[in-house]
């Protein structure tokens, strides 16, 4: 890192863990169980990778499925944006849904939707706000959100973390080069690097880009 830097600029992107294409949508069987428990899956070969999976189609969703499955997508697929500025000790993220998924979801259920989007303040003197629009808002103290990390080895480790009321394992992979500020939001108490990748039940975040201004 520049000793003469003033800003980190980062970016992270999620991916949900379910897959679609132009026929319907594909998951681990649990995701189905959890996020879809009211639609019947068949199971099949994931087209992507491999093993075998769940499939839904489109053709069999009702009205409330078809805005269900959009809005795990508009959820879960999220470039994240980010800048630490030194002297200030803050980070501002600002997160947007990924606007390819809107529009193939706007022109294959015929129904127009919005975009996601939210933002996070990290001021590493006071606390934490995470801002969705328009104005709803919620702010933590760090002590409130710290978690620890249970390393396997000097980069790769777990962490346990609440979603839906559900308590998930979570896979996380740092980078002793890359400085702690570098982070989507999460806190850890015995961490000193940057996040490179996590990854939990329903999605898959990684760091895309870092820059020193």
């Amino acid at each position: 890192m520049p000793q003469n830097a003033k800003e980190i600029h980062f970016e992270y992107a999620s991916k949900s863990n379910f897959y679609y294409d132009e026929v319907g949508i594909y998951g681990d069987t649990l995701l189905f169980e959890l996020e879809l428990q009211n639609v019947k899956h068949i199971k099949l070969n994931h087209p992507k990778e491999n093993y075998m999976c769940g499939f839904v189609p489109f053709s069999i969703m009702d009205s409330e499925t078809k805005d269900k499955v959009a809005s795990i997508f508009f959820h879960c697929n999220i470039i994240f944006k980010a800048v630490y500025n030194f002297k200030k000790n803050t980070t501002k993220i600002a997160a947007v849904s990924n606007e390819e998924d809107r529009k193939f979801f706007t022109n294959i259920f015929g129904k127009n939707y919005s975009r996601f989007k939210f933002k996070i303040n990290l001021n590493y003197k006071k606390n934490i706000k995470t801002t969705f629009y328009p104005n709803i808002y919620y702010t933590y103290k760090f002590e409130e959100l710290k978690k620890s990390i249970k390393w396997s080895d000097s980069i790769n480790g777990t962490f346990k973390d609440t979603w839906k009321y559900k308590l998930l394992t979570n896979f996380i992979k740092s980078d002793e080069n890359l400085p702690k500020q570098i982070t989507l939001g999460l806190l850890f108490e015995n961490n000193n690097f940057g996040i490179t990748k996590v990854t939990d039940l329903y999605t898959t975040k990684e760091l895309k880009s870092v820059s020193y201004r």
